[in-house]
């Protein structure tokens, strides 16, 4: 399975419509960081949702390893970097807390080196 996780969207708010007074959706220009996963199985073609993480972030990198996924640092809602790290067991759709970096991260890279 492809993972995609967390990221950036566009905010939609409620806003009152100048003339006729009356609530409306409008798109803002400013950007809300996600907690949403969703998977892609490239033998079917469609993507389905996943259980979300324990804390939106962007800016972030993932890992698969073994039957966990990796979410590591990035940038959190006050867009201030991040050190943790969260795991999602794909077994059971659990995510649970692993540890906090030494430093926090954003904008970064990671990889899983087998020894």
């Amino acid at each position: 399975r492809i993972y995609a996780l967390g990221g950036q969207n566009r905010a939609n708010v409620w806003v009152r419509d100048k003339d006729s007074r009356e609530m409306k959706v409008e798109t803002q220009e400013y950007y809300e960081q996600m907690i949403s996963v969703e998977s892609l199985d490239p033998r079917e073609g469609i993507w389905r949702p996943e259980p979300s993480m324990l804390r939106p972030r962007m800016f972030h990198s993932a890992v698969g390893s073994g039957n966990y996924l990796y979410a590591l640092g990035g940038c959190g809602v006050d867009c201030s970097p991040l050190g943790v790290v969260e795991r999602l067991d794909v077994r059971n759709g659990k995510w649970e807390r692993v540890s906090e970096m030494i430093v926090n991260r954003t904008f970064l890279s990671s990889v899983i080196v087998p020894y």
